[in-house]
């Protein structure tokens, strides 16, 4: 029994001295030092040139373009549907008043003439009375110059007081023509003094705006920018699609140029193609944008005004000029600058002479060549490596 027992113990006793090396290899492992990490090279920094070495990791966030010219090209364009105006009137009161009645609704057809609304004017009521009191002169005068003939030719009246008489007459003729001229400049030549001014429409199309309620006090000054008409009359049939061009392609679109439209509004966001009919001589002032007109038919009247419209416009250049996207671009003291990859981590900021060419296209006037490898992503980190560096533009 004592013997067995002795056994056991001398079973652990080599356990524990076996295991003991492994043990303390294993505490010493735990508390060696760790391996240093190696060290990443810093980018060269040459004049303009930056110099990365093949194993900097900050190569992977760096992206290359290579330079494209084009002799032509597409520009997407966003606009608008619009009236044309060619076919459109913008009816405002031409004199003082009150509505009365209205005599037509939105959506109406419309001739020539037809009658918009009839007004109460005072002003109306001042030239019809104008013009009736010229036509009662003008009767008087000549009565006067028919009795002042009968006596110059019975010797009984100077010939100086039948001249005198013709004069009046005269005068009082001209006052019916300009009386009459009033009447018919506002579009209402009818006699009386019932101060109803009849508001007519100038074209015949339809009502596609009515501004105007009952009992609405309207005047001559309340039109002009900003103010809407009191009718516009319209053929919906015919409209105008109006783009907003950058200045970098006004010496580009001329009339005729095809445009291709693509309305998102409609179901099938159909595509048709049409023709510039018109290019702005100025640029807005604010935004610095050219204003070009196309004409697009409308015979089922689907299309509506005001609905945007996408539209890819065919440029054909006469010298042809790289074209690279905007963000590869960096203005630095008011100078376009891109990083140029000569080779393979080498990269070297040169100057150019850019414009903008539409949404997110630059046109490089010189600087640049076909084919040359441009940085589109990482530019502005290159950028900064020269800053830091005391390379500035």
């Amino acid at each position: 029994m004592k013997t067995s027992m002795d056994g056991a113990k001398i079973v652990k006793i080599v356990k524990v001295v076996l295991l003991t090396p492994l043990l303390v290899h294993g505490l010493s492992a735990c508390h060696a030092p760790e391996a240093e990490a190696p060290k990443i090279a810093p980018p060269v920094v040459q004049a303009q040139s930056i110099l990365y070495s093949a194993s900097s990791p900050q190569l992977a966030v760096i992206k290359t373009f290579k330079v494209q010219v084009q002799a032509q090209r597409d520009v997407e364009l966003t606009g608008r549907l619009g009236w044309d105006e060619d076919h459109t009137s913008r009816i405002t009161a031409p004199v003082a008043g009150r509505v009365l009645h209205l005599d037509v609704q939105a959506g109406q057809a419309v001739s020539n003439g037809h009658v918009l609304a009839k007004l109460s004017s005072p002003d109306f009521g001042q030239a019809q009375a104008d013009a009736a009191r010229a036509r009662a002169d003008v009767l008087q005068a000549q009565r006067t110059l028919d009795r002042a003939r009968e006596l110059e030719a019975a010797g009984a009246m100077a010939r100086r007081e039948l001249e005198a008489a013709q004069a009046d007459r005269d005068r009082a003729g001209a006052e019916q023509a300009r009386s009459a001229a009033r009447l018919a400049g506002y579009g209402n030549a009818a006699s009386g003094s019932d101060q109803l001014f009849a508001l007519r429409s100038p074209i015949s199309g339809w009502v596609v705006e009515r501004n105007a309620n009952i009992g609405q006090e309207v005047r001559p000054d309340q039109s002009g920018p900003g103010v809407p008409a009191l009718f516009v009359i319209s053929d919906p049939r015919r409209l105008w699609v109006n783009f907003d061009v950058p200045e970098g392609l006004a010496g580009q679109v001329r009339p005729g140029i095809s445009i291709d439209l693509r309305l998102d509004a409609l179901s099938n966001q159909a595509t048709t193609t049409t023709q510039v009919i018109q290019v702005a001589d100025s640029l807005d002032p604010q935004t610095r944008t050219l204003r070009v007109r196309a004409a697009l038919p409308n015979p089922d009247r689907s299309l509506k005004a005001e609905m945007f419209v996408h539209g890819t416009l065919h440029l054909t250049t006469a010298e042809p000029q790289p074209m690279i996207p905007s963000q590869a671009v960096v203005l630095v003291e008011g100078k376009h600058y891109v990083f140029v990859q000569t080779e393979p981590g080498h990269f070297t900021r040169r100057q150019i002479q850019a414009e903008d060419a539409g949404i997110a296209q630059i046109r490089v006037r010189s600087g640049l060549k076909a084919d040359e490898q441009i940085v589109t992503e990482g530019s502005l980190m290159l950028q900064q490596v020269l800053a830091n560096a005391g390379v500035h533009g």
